[in-house]
């Protein structure tokens, strides 16, 4: 599906027809913003022969593998954006941007929220389009970029209330939780670390498609961008010592399992002691122990209550 923005003298016009959109990007004067999702051959061809985009970009465009990265060319700028799906880090839409000499382009398989929203103001505000296709680059990298907070939030809100429990429950799911935390931010910072250096390639303004003016605003999102990455670190570092400090809670109630099992185990074989020294396989120990049974049990209560407020005192019980 295909569908264009095309500014000119203070208005912005849709449109939507394949034939018209070539014939309206033959004037120079107008600023245009191409959004693709799910391109149909016609539209590849489209890409190829009336935009020109390099071989390899259209190759990138069809498969949908690539990392967070910008290419410079010639006659436009590629750029590779991974898109969380409805706030999940497990699941990621490629978003494929081109700055043109007059236009941008996005490309896309999925339905994305936040490119919804910029087209929306577009399509209301020609100032967008009207101050060049770089600032409409801009905009969009903008609007993903602070559609990135909310799952930062949700992220450290997450870490907040797992790392309540550590101290307090040593159960697994715990530390399945905290394992779970940890993939996600792994996730997350692997297709937002990237970026750092798209935007700072953007805001060097090293090509003449990039007005020196609007250069600014690439770096004012590199700003934006940086603080997210520094909440990842810094949540992938309190998680990991949640972790250890989950393991050493764990390691400390083994210590004190442990110690009852052990002072457990030395009351039973103090009794089982004096049992086998008297002879508690006769029916009559009269005759082959001193003091007899009466005795033999005497000792056994009594070792038993002296390792008991032993082991007590020695908070092992």
């Amino acid at each position: 599906m295909l569908r264009a923005l095309a500014a000119h003298n203070g208005t912005v016009e849709e449109i939507t027809d394949l034939e018209k959109l070539q014939a309206e990007l033959k004037d120079a004067h107008k600023r245009f913003w191409i959004d693709i999702e799910k391109p149909t051959t016609e539209e590849y061809g489209f890409l190829d022969k009336t935009l020109g985009l390099h071989s390899l970009v259209l190759e990138d465009i069809t498969h949908e593998r690539q990392r967070p990265k910008v290419e410079p060319y010639d006659e436009h700028i590629y750029v590779v954006l991974k898109v969380f799906e409805n706030g999940r880090t497990s699941q990621v839409s490629q978003l494929n941007l081109v700055l043109g000499p007059h236009y941008v382009l996005s490309v896309r398989s999925k339905p994305m929220p936040f490119l919804e929203e910029v087209w929306e103001r577009a399509k209301k505000n020609n100032g967008m389009l009207s101050r060049g296709a770089d600032f409409a680059l801009y905009s969009i990298l903008d609007a993903f970029v602070d559609s990135l907070f909310p799952l930062v939030t949700e992220l450290d809100a997450e870490l907040d209330a797992v790392s309540e429990k550590v101290f307090k429950d040593s159960s697994p799911e715990v530390m399945n939780r905290l394992f779970t935390l940890k993939r996600r931010l792994f996730n997350t910072r692997k297709a937002v670390a990237p970026l750092r250096d798209v935007l700072t390639t953007l805001s060097r303004h090293d090509s003449t498609l990039i007005n020196k003016k609007n250069a600014v605003y690439f770096r004012d999102v590199y700003d934006h961008m940086i603080r997210i990455i520094e909440s990842l670190d810094n949540d992938r570092e309190a998680t990991s010592s949640a972790m250890e400090g989950y393991l050493t809670g764990v390691s400390n109630n083994l210590n004190q399992v442990m110690k009852k099992l052990t002072a457990i185990t030395a009351i039973i074989m103090v009794p089982s002691l004096i049992a086998g020294i008297y002879g508690m396989n006769f029916g009559n120990i009269t005759d082959y122990a001193f003091g007899g049974a009466s005795v033999a049990f005497l000792m056994m209560a009594a070792a038993v209550l002296a390792l008991g407020i032993y082991f007590k005192r020695r908070q092992w019980l």
